[in-house]
């Protein structure tokens, strides 16, 4: 029991996390449904064949490996002081995909070798943000509030892609 008490003692209060994750969330599937919804459709309905259309699908990658740098992630996310890594990766990695996506913009609505690329580097950079979010939400919910911390994490991405 104590070492649990010490271990969220520093924590921030439970609903500041939710609003923070819970933010996080929206903001990354928003990226996942403007890269799986709502680009494929502008680009059908501009006559793009669907072979093209299908190489959007290349940005599932980042999320389905994203296991491989998860470790790095963490060492990273706990360097300095109390949540000052999580802090740098996720204002960061905000950063880098708004980045991506005004650079995606001035590309414009075609199917290149440097949309995919950009779409790619958006979602490895959502997915890096996405495991320090994860992890800053595990370390400094406490166990009661776990269910809450998962209804952010399920409930952001639904809300976003609206």
């Amino acid at each position: 029991m104590d070492v649990q008490r010490s271990l969220y003692s520093d924590a921030p209060a439970p609903h500041t996390i939710f609003l923070a994750v819970g933010a996080l969330y929206v903001s990354q599937s928003v990226i996942g449904g403007l890269t799986m919804l709502g680009l494929p459709a502008v680009l059908r309905k501009d006559g793009l064949p669907l072979d093209q259309i299908g190489l959007l699908y290349l940005t599932v990658i980042p999320w389905s490996l994203k296991f491989l740098w998860s470790p790095h992630v963490e060492r990273i996310r706990h360097l300095g002081s109390a949540h000052r890594g999580t802090r740098v990766l996720t204002t960061l990695g905000s950063i880098l995909c708004a980045m991506g996506l005004v650079a995606l913009a001035f590309n414009g609505p075609a199917i290149t070798v440097t949309t995919v690329f950009i779409l790619v580097f958006v979602a490895l950079i959502a997915s890096t943000v996405d495991i320090a979010c994860d992890g800053f939400a595990v370390e400094n919910l406490k166990p009661e509030h776990h269910g809450w911390g998962n209804a952010a994490q399920v409930g952001g991405p639904m809300s976003g892609r609206q």
